[in-house]
């Protein structure tokens, strides 16, 4: 559809993961939005922050928010929930 519509090239922010790139026929740049939502973060949040990770695959873009906010002077600690899924 994009390629009927015109597109030669996709630009995304924050793709679940990185290989969704590979279903593009097409050129993907892929970029992310961390630094600009940890600076606005830093801005309006007063005091201590948990980063939380809703899962094991999510816990290396956790640690990334809060390496930036605690960059930034922010008291922040980092969680992880241990999420399971009934069969």
């Amino acid at each position: 559809m994009l390629t009927a519509a015109g597109a030669n090239r996709v630009v995304t922010v924050d793709l679940h993961t990185g290989q969704i790139q590979g279903f593009f026929n097409m050129p993907v740049d892929h970029l992310t939005a961390v630094p600009v939502l940890a600076d606005y973060i830093a801005g309006v949040v007063d005091g201590e922050i948990v980063v939380v990770s809703p899962d094991a695959g999510g816990g290396k873009l956790a640690r990334r928010y809060a390496n930036m906010l605690t960059g930034k002077g922010i008291d922040c600690d980092l969680a992880f929930i241990d999420k399971r899924r009934p069969k």
